[in-house]
């Protein structure tokens, strides 16, 4: 239970959090909202709703109440996560299209236990959710063991929509369904293989090398008609890490798990520049040519979660703990000097969401706090809040707005975990001391 008087550093926080639970709390008028004719993003022209999501939906909104009640225990709030959960429900009946954490399956079933007292609550709903998963999951491992193709699959690996972020809800499910750990496992024996180079062109390279086949938008494809590495947490090379190393702290291994570990963060390491201040950072997808050339400058150091270096030595981070390896945590610890070093404008983050803006890089904060007791992180943290506080408008139909820039600032209603207010307001929360749940969707926990 949280002290109203320990809500963080900002007096500000406590009210926006109270507003913000009136306004999420009815599940058809945030859906009016987002699906207002006006609240269109600039690319696709599409309103940013979709309900059964953990990205864009109810999932989100439910993970906020769901721990809005860890703190507030007398305020009913997990009577408005149940009544999300019902809205919710009335869109999964008719199937569900994939199995992702952030847009199927899984982070349906990762909100619901958000929500479930500790697998008390909702045990026939999650038991459902759990069979199709479970049934789909295993068919998609056993097509990618036998798949035979130029590159891996950020698609199959990635925390927004492969494998680190499916397999992060069973790792979290495990504590009430043993046998889930079965499917854990072979979701290792698969990121293992990581350990092993790739043949391109008679030369070895890193088997986490995307083809230009797999890039996620034909723009990136032109950019890159060789293929690239991704280093971001969302879709790279950091998200599959971070599973390894969760893994292994929960005391899940197989053969190579370690080995594995070692050989992608010694990659990174390598991989790694110093800038004009000799902090540690890292380029975000540096090209099959800038590998082969050692090129590995980083050009753009926009800190946040999904592309960006708090995502890569957070990563890094929760390798040195799995692995006892104290280099690992102090090249992260300099990274992350760096970043509550820089100015603040040169943090480049615009948006207050969690994704792309503050509220990520707040909370990967926080948790490293928590993990060094480190007072390096105070300062930085302190602004974070402030600003973010700032950013919130009383005015606004759901609060915060998220920030698309382009030729011009498009301001978007949105109310999931990724890019909403959903994620962005539970940035303000403290963290509960082995109990703060939402934020391992994202991998850093």
């Amino acid at each position: 239970m949280t002290n109203q008087a320990d809500i963080l550093y900002n007096s500000d926080a406590q009210k926006i959090i109270s507003d913000l639970s009136i306004k999420l709390n009815d599940p058809q008028k945030i859906r009016e909202i987002v699906m207002d004719k006006n609240n269109k993003t600039m690319l696709g022209k599409i309103n940013p709703w979709d309900p059964i999501t953990l990205s864009h939906g109810y999932p989100g909104t439910i993970l906020f109440y769901s721990e809005l009640h860890q703190h507030f225990p007398n305020n009913h709030y997990d009577s408005i996560a149940h009544n999300h959960i019902k809205s919710l429900s009335n869109y999964i009946s008719g199937g569900i299209s994939s199995i992702s954490l952030f847009g199927g399956i899984a982070g349906i079933a990762f909100s619901v236990l958000g929500s479930s007292i500790k697998g008390q609550r909702y045990t026939k709903l999650l038991q459902n959710l759990d069979n199709v998963l479970v049934k789909e999951s295993k068919a998609l491992i056993e097509q990618e063991t036998i798949r035979k193709e130029d590159s891996a699959s950020p698609q199959f690996y990635d925390v927004i929509q492969g494998f680190s972020g499916v397999g992060r809800y069973f790792l979290e499910r495990v504590d009430y369904v043993q046998s889930h750990q079965e499917l854990i496992v072979d979701i290792l024996k698969l990121f293992t293989r990581f350990s092993e180079p790739f043949i391109l062109n008679d030369k070895e390279i890193p088997s986490w090398y995307v083809s230009k086949d797999h890039q996620f938008l034909e723009k990136d494809m032109r950019l890159y008609p060789n293929g690239n590495f991704n280093l971001g947490l969302a879709h790279g090379i950091p998200g599959p890490l971070a599973f390894l190393s969760l893994c292994t702290l929960k005391g899940i291994e197989i053969p190579k798990q370690r080995e594995t570990i070692a050989i992608i963060c010694d990659w990174l390491i390598e991989k790694s520049t110093l800038n004009n201040y000799g902090y540690t950072v890292w380029p975000h997808r540096p090209s099959l040519e800038d590998i082969l050339n050692n090129n590995s400058e980083s050009n753009n150091e926009r800190e946040g979660w999904c592309y960006g270096n708090p995502g890569i030595a957070r990563s890094l981070y929760l390798a040195g703990l799995a692995l006892k390896n104290e280099s690992y945590k102090e090249i992260s610890l300099n990274c992350f000097k760096g970043i509550c070093d820089k100015p603040f404008a040169d943090l480049d983050l615009i948006s207050p969401t969690f994704c792309h803006g503050k509220a990520g890089l707040l909370q990967i904060l926080k948790r490293m706090k928590q993990d060094t007791q480190n007072n390096l992180f105070d300062s930085r943290i302190k602004e974070l809040t402030n600003t973010l506080t700032s950013q919130y408008s009383f005015d606004s139909p759901l609060g915060f707005k998220d920030l698309e820039i382009n030729d011009n600032t498009n301001r978007l209603d949105k109310a999931g975990l990724l890019e909403g207010s959903s994620g962005t307001i539970l940035s303000l929360l403290p963290l509960i001391k082995n109990e703060t749940y939402w934020d391992k969707a994202f991998l850093i926990a």
